[in-house]
């Protein structure tokens, strides 16, 4: 099968699309044809830096080998530099040994000289191109006399464009190393350190909390690579005993459990570590104290109160406020007694927090209702309904309907004038009825001379009607 592409072949590709011809044996014959497309090399980046204390190879996949982020490199441990989007995947010299791939290589060195001096080189750097993950990965050991503890080192990542076919060295003949690339980071190299995280008394001694099992729990902190072990040592003069036990670093800390319930708050020992790379710490005094109480709720009742009187058939509630003063949410059963019986509702609380449960008191009928919630008692009374009916006083409106000054129109029902009409209705008899009508006096209407008035109108027109007959 031959594959051509319409370039010579002593010629590097520019970028752009390019038709691609295959045809079968010896025929020129195109059997299919595709695009190519050439596209500028990404430029590389710094995955990151991370510390490691597995003595790796370059040549260890990065995903076996156990790793912290991290610049700082403890003194005996490993740091591991991997980078991203290296052109490897398109040509790489074959063969090619030490720190440099097709004009790629790592470059480390003091980042500041001594005084009079250039900055001296790294040449203890292991490199290799990680095919699976596409990553080229630099790794840096510390134990090496060319990494000294306390210095900080620049490191680059550098494409020399006159050892890579695909640049052109002419258009970086001013840069550093004809680099077309460069990029850089820093680490700094630290003496191996661990320490206790207990607190010190007065007396210089860690304080080493006993739990109530009698088992404490020796904490500590360190600068070395994640997995690195100590041992951890305890030891009493006073006991002539001898503890250790194994500890390992992650995240940068580590626990060490021990029995001391033979022993008593107040028990002094001393306290040392060491690890396999001959590191020994400085053996520290320290002390048995009691531990923390377990985080507990505590209820009280804050408030208690209730009603001192009602009326038969109101509602009436006995209410208690309880508060958790503990430092952990907890339940609490509050009871009271109401005429001697009791009755009980459980309330649940978050440390700190406070709230109200109400009891219903008995107002059924008439007399004292007894309760009582822990020290705090009382009485409520219940009264007997008044008669709604048994208004008297708002009803006896004798004042308001006394109109008798606004009923008294005697004045304008004296109509004897009009109702003289004896020539158009000369009934006499009929007319005169003094005796049926002169009821006044029996008739109480609390109009006093009414019926007097209607009387003697009678009589007038009784004896104006005789004289007229006369006449």
């Amino acid at each position: 099968m031959n594959v051509s592409l319409p370039i010579s072949e002593d010629r590097t590709l520019e970028k752009g699309e390019y038709d691609l011809e295959i045809s079968l044996g010896d025929s020129n014959t195109a059997s299919d044809i595709a695009t190519i497309s050439v596209q500028s090399q990404d430029e590389p980046t710094l995955d990151g830096t991370y510390v490691t204390g597995d003595n790796p190879n370059a040549d260890d996949n990065l995903d076996d080998i156990q790793t912290s982020s991290g610049n700082v490199v403890a003194n005996g441990d490993q740091l591991v530099v991997v980078y991203d989007n290296v052109g490897f995947t398109g040509d790489h010299v074959a063969g090619d040994t030490g720190a440099e791939y097709n004009g790629w290589s790592v470059v480390a060195e003091e980042s500041e000289a001594p005084p009079n001096q250039e900055p001296n080189p790294v040449n203890s750097v292991e490199t290799h191109w990680d095919e699976e993950n596409q990553q080229f990965i630099a790794v840096f050991d510390t134990n090496q006399d060319d990494l000294k503890v306390g210095n900080a080192y620049d490191i680059s990542l550098i494409l020399n464009a006159s050892e890579n076919r695909y640049f052109e060295a002419s258009d970086y003949d001013d840069v550093d190393n004809n680099a077309a690339y460069d990029v850089g980071t820093q680490f700094e190299v630290a003496e191996r350190s661990v320490d206790f995280a207990h607190e010190k008394n007065n007396n210089g001694q860690f304080e080493i909390e006993q739990q109530d099992d009698g088992t404490i729990t020796v904490e500590g902190e360190g600068n070395a690579a994640d997995g690195t072990s100590y041992t951890v040592s305890l030891r009493s003069d006073e006991a002539n005993e001898l503890l250790t036990q194994s500890a390992e670093l992650e995240n940068g800390e580590f626990g060490a459990n021990f029995d001391l319930s033979n022993y008593e708050p107040g028990f002094e020992f001393t306290l040392n570590f060491e690890n396999t790379d001959d590191y020994d710490g400085e053996a520290q005094n320290a002390v048995l104290v009691s531990g923390d109480e377990p985080a507990e709720a505590s209820f009280e009742a804050t408030d208690v109160s209730a009603p001192e009187t009602a009326t038969v058939g109101d509602d009436a509630t006995l209410d208690v406020t309880v508060q958790n003063t503990g430092d952990a949410e907890g339940t609490t059963t509050v009871t009271a007694t109401i005429n001697g019986e009791e009755v009980s509702q459980n309330v649940t609380l978050d440390a700190g927090a406070s709230d109200t449960v109400s009891f219903d008191l008995p107002t059924d009928e008439a007399g004292d209702v007894a309760w009582s919630v822990g020290d705090e008692s009382g009485t409520l009374t219940v009264n007997e309904q008044t008669d709604d009916s048994d208004n008297s006083d708002d009803s006896d409106d004798s004042d308001n309907s006394d109109d008798s000054d606004n009923s008294d129109n005697s004045d304008d029902s004296d109509n004897s004038d009009n109702s003289d009409n004896s020539d158009s209705s000369d009934s006499s008899d009929d007319s005169d009825s003094s005796d049926s009508s002169d009821d006044s006096e029996s008739s109480d209407d609390g109009t006093p001379g009414f019926g007097v008035a209607v009387a003697a109108v009678a009589l007038l027109a009784a004896a104006m009607l005789a004289l007229r007959r006369e006449n």
